[in-house]
């Protein structure tokens, strides 16, 4: 998985790696804390997530596919 821009302000676009098919993938935001902000099923190899509404800081996120899990972050700037 690739996410960029990092930092970003008002969107994130995440990439998936071949071995990551979007199908069945859900995406998970969560606060450095461990709370869960966002979840959403991907659709496409490609997505944009707005994160206009989020508070400036470090996000985790997570891609759960089937048997497959990736984890990167982001900073909200």
């Amino acid at each position: 998985m690739h996410v960029f821009p990092n930092p970003a302000s008002i969107a994130i676009t995440i990439n998936l790696q071949q071995h990551i098919p979007p199908q069945n993938t859900t995406l998970s935001i969560f606060s450095i804390t461990g709370q869960l902000l966002l979840q959403q099923p991907l659709t496409n190899t490609k997505t944009e997530i707005n994160i206009s509404q989020l508070a400036k800081g470090i996000y985790i996120l997570k891609l759960n596919s089937d048997d497959k899990v990736a984890v990167g972050r982001f900073v909200k700037e």
